[in-house]
């Protein structure tokens, strides 16, 4: 697989997903035990887009899978899979987006842009509802925070006006096992540079 830092994602389909930072591509491995392609590299997905690049982008459809996609400027980071929408969500720190990706079809099926925002990172809820948003800004200082609904007809970015977070920096945030609250560590900057938990309903 190409270079770069990687984080993968688990389907419900018995594939794996694998987002190369450097190259811009996501590896698929077969992850079901009964077949001859057990843990091998069975596609990849292209995540390039020419509107975000200066050049546009190569046809990659007839590069052997074991040779790395040309590199392109999207720098995938975050990818997440959900219990509800059965999609792979990958964010793009390079374009400023989060890509939805059906693992049967590996077509992109939807983007959630990013730009004019302060978001650079996120999660998902346990139950695959919601895309929880994770940003900050400096001037002035504060935790921000968004929410996309995916079960929503059309899912959009909610923005979360949460005062306590105003002074503080985020941290790291999970997720209650049943979804219904989650946690973020956040580091209050006018006490001290003291860190204290924050709960969000």
């Amino acid at each position: 697989m190409a270079d770069g830092h990687k984080v993968a994602a688990f389907a419900e389909n018995k594939r794996v997903f694998v987002s190369s930072e450097t190259a811009g591509e996501i590896a698929v491995l077969n992850s079901n035990e009964t077949s001859v392609n057990y843990r091998k590299l069975i596609a990849r997905v292209d995540l390039c887009k020419s509107a975000k690049e200066t050049t546009p982008c190569n046809d990659e459809s007839a590069t052997p899978i074991t040779t790395a996609f040309t590199p392109n400027a999207s720098a995938p980071h975050g990818i997440r899979w959900s219990t509800l929408t059965k999609k792979v969500y990958s964010i793009q720190e390079g374009y400023g987006e989060i890509a939805e990706i059906d693992p049967a079809t590996l077509a992109i099926t939807k983007t959630f842009d990013l730009a004019g925002t302060s978001y650079t990172s996120y999660g998902i809820s346990p139950d695959g509802k919601y895309l929880l948003l994770r940003g900050e800004t400096t001037a002035p200082q504060a935790t921000k925070l968004g929410v996309i609904d995916l079960s929503a007809a059309i899912p959009a970015i909610a923005y979360l006006t949460i005062p306590e977070l105003n002074g503080t920096s985020p941290g790291a945030f999970k997720f209650a096992p049943n979804s219904g609250r989650f946690y973020i560590l956040s580091r209050e900057w006018s006490n001290g540079h003291k860190e204290r938990p924050v709960v969000c309903v």
